[in-house]
């Protein structure tokens, strides 16, 4: 039932989706406690003021991390409907966003990974707009001055500028003054930043030292949460079917789809990649992960044909997020 509602369109799953989610963070609102990133301990400049109202107002911070992350499942839904590269108008992408990210309990507060996330998929949205476009296209200064931007905010965004060069390789034929743009743009923000560094006398080498701190600090691994383990396996297994079931029907994609997905696919791997090289990339990096993935297994659901075995991944999926959050209760219960 679950899965065909959320395959369409339909007005009931805009009312439907929020209280799933909500009640899935529901015990996280009565937890008060929560774990410390690097991103916390060594802080971009940008989150530095909010970091006090981050971690002191725990409760607010999750109404606003809840907000944010509803404001983007919005607009994964709208980067589909805008590009269809899932050629479906369907709720799916906001449905499996949010349950991948509600799956996560130490990222249910407000965290500079998330404003990064946001960030990063309004970098796609413009990428994605310089597919076929004719003569040099001013996207990729755009979009590395915001990839830029939000490494004010969350130092390791800075990493992401390779999916603005990924854009180049894949989106469009070579053009040196596009990659030249690329690199201005990145640069810049840091320049102003460098400029009221020095006009206001403030310490840059402090500024440098936070950075490389937060850099190589070993962040919150994967493995240290068993709750957590379950349910990545889980999405693991959904991945792997999704991916397959993609390989099966890519030939018969139109163009700018294959590409948009051959895109989401080697930013999924690229970030993995910066999962094991970068120590202070931990648990955190499942919100930018989450995008690629997202767009991948939807494709699975949405086109899928409505068995026994599809319908028993996606409960599994709703099953494990509860899991996740309410295992204490139950464990409690047990005992």
């Amino acid at each position: 039932m679950f899965l065909r509602l959320f395959k369409s369109n339909r007005p009931a799953v805009v009312i439907l989706l929020p209280l799933i989610v909500i009640l899935a963070w529901l015990p996280g609102f009565s937890d008060t406690s929560f774990v410390t990133f690097p991103f916390d301990s060594f802080p971009a400049p940008l989150y530095k003021p909010l970091i006090d109202f981050c971690t002191s107002h725990i409760v607010v911070s999750k109404i606003i991390s809840l907000f944010l992350l509803f404001m983007m499942s919005i607009l994964m839904v709208r980067l589909n409907i805008r590009y269809f590269f899932i050629p479906e108008r369907t709720y799916m992408p906001a449905f499996i966003y949010l349950m991948i990210t509600s799956g996560v309990i130490m990222l249910q507060r407000c965290t500079p990974v998330l404003f990064a996330s946001l960030i990063l998929l309004l970098v796609f949205y413009r990428i994605f707009e310089s597919y076929k476009y004719q003569g040099i296209a001013y996207h990729y200064f755009d979009t590395a001055l915001m990839v830029s931007f939000s490494g004010l905010i969350y130092f390791n965004s800075l990493f992401f500028i390779i999916f603005i060069w990924l854009g180049l390789i894949i989106l469009r034929t070579p053009k040196w003054r596009e990659w030249v743009f690329s690199i201005i743009g990145f640069i810049l923000p840091f320049l102003f930043l460098m400029a009221y560094y020095y006009f206001f006398d403030k310490d840059l080498g402090e500024l440098s030292l936070t950075f490389r701190t937060s850099i190589i600090a070993r962040s919150k691994m994967i493995s240290d949460t068993s709750g957590l383990v379950v349910f990545l396996v889980v999405l693991a297994l959904i991945f792997l079917v999704s991916s397959f079931f993609m390989l099966n029907k890519y030939d018969t994609k139109k163009i700018h789809a294959r590409k948009f997905f051959l895109y989401f696919f080697w930013v999924f791997a690229l970030s993995v990649m910066l999962y094991f090289i970068v120590p202070s990339f931990g648990v955190d990096l499942i919100l930018i992960i989450a995008i690629p993935v997202t767009f991948l297994i939807s494709h699975y659901f949405v086109f899928a044909r409505l068995n026994f075995f599809t319908r028993f991944i996606f409960s599994l999926l709703i099953l494990s997020v509860f899991w996740v959050v309410y295992q204490s209760v139950v464990l409690l219960l047990i005992k």
